[in-house]
């Protein structure tokens, strides 16, 4: 039976921010569901530092943000209202076995992608991320979060944290209390296309739209059918290509969201990867983009010595997908063993 707890605190908590206005106190909740409050539309007010260490109101934009994964993890998309603006996804999960909340990000310039990662937690009714090394450090801030708005700012330390520096702030309104998923090829962000051109930016094109197929899973040494659904839109003005994923496996149902694009900082193709398993964590995976080719080999990343995951991929035959899963050693002495295979027509081929 699913536990609905989560979700009856989470109401009892809004209900009662609503009636007495006041900020919500998220540390009630279970770890994994304090950026619940986050779900939603929002109209953003940029408001960035000037040269004479003033603050103005200078870019506005509308943020929409989604539960997936079966709420395993919250998706963000940002959206300039400018058409050549700035145009931002994230993807955030709880970390069971870190014990800290994992973000990861890609704010795409012209030609220029690639996924970058944050880490940390709620503690005194304030949201605080980190990334860097040593004296140099980034820090995202979510605070004075109520059912109807909220503060995000960013902060720079040269060292060590002594001191901070402050760019941006975001103050957020909300309009909608859960936005509706696209219905085309593209999502919020996407606008006209045009700012990623790249050929390594075509090879998951293919995949937006509505597909539906069959997915074959290997339990022991018997193969177990069942049925397979694809959705997939571009954002980020055509700089990656969102997918959500269900299936059938061992009479359950799977879901799996990704984010595909193509690093420019590494020069390969990139895919990240998480599904709904409560333990479930953010997967990357990168291949070698081979130009005219229509199949691509992406392996795990961060598996040194042990086992890592292989997504083979086949657009060779127009409207269809094959997919391809298997275990094995990035030695490749072994050999790599496939466990499930995903085959998926779009639906308007």
């Amino acid at each position: 039976m699913k536990n609905n707890q989560p979700l009856f605190i989470l109401l009892l908590l809004f209900i009662n921010g609503v009636l007495t206005g006041q900020s919500i106190n998220y540390l009630e909740l279970p770890k994994d569901r304090q950026f619940d409050f986050w779900v939603g539309t929002w109209d953003v007010n940029l408001r960035v530092k000037q040269p004479d260490q003033s603050w103005a109101d200078q870019i506005k934009s509308v943020a929409k943000i989604y539960s997936v994964s079966d709420g395993r993890a919250i998706l963000e998309l940002w959206n300039d209202q400018r058409p050549l603006g700035i145009k931002g996804f994230s993807l955030r999960y709880y970390d069971f076995q870190k014990e800290k909340w994992v973000l990861w990000l890609n704010w795409p310039s012209y030609n220029r992608s690639g996924m970058s990662t944050l880490e940390g937690e709620f503690r005194h009714g304030r949201g605080e991320f980190f990334s860097g090394k040593g004296d140099t450090l980034t820090r995202y801030s979510f605070s004075d979060i109520t059912p109807h708005s909220l503060r995000w700012d960013d902060a720079f330390t040269f060292d060590g944290g002594k001191t901070w520096t402050h760019n941006w702030i975001m103050e957020f309104k909300r309009t909608e209390q859960e936005p509706a998923m696209p219905d085309g090829e593209e999502g919020h962000t996407y606008d006209q296309g045009g700012r990623c051109t790249l050929p390594g930016f075509d090879v998951f094109r293919d995949l937006v739209g509505n597909w539906k197929g069959e997915v074959k899973t290997k339990n022991g040494t018997e193969w177990q059918a069942g049925s397979a659904s694809m959705k997939g839109f571009e954002v980020l003005q055509g700089c990656a290509v969102l997918n959500f994923l269900e299936y059938e496996q061992a009479g359950k149902k799977v879901e799996e969201f990704s984010i595909k694009s193509f690093n420019t900082y590494v020069n390969m193709l990139e895919d990240g990867r998480i599904g709904s398993g409560k333990q479930d964590v953010l997967k990357q995976f990168f291949g070698q983009y081979d130009e005219g080719s229509k199949q691509f080999e992406l392996i795990e990343s961060g598996q040194q010595e042990g086992k890592s995951i292989k997504y083979a991929w086949d657009f060779s035959e127009n409207g269809k997908v094959k997919i391809e899963v298997s275990r094995g050693y990035k030695t490749g002495l072994l050999g790599w063993v496939k466990f499930k295979e995903i085959n998926l027509t779009k639906e308007d081929q």
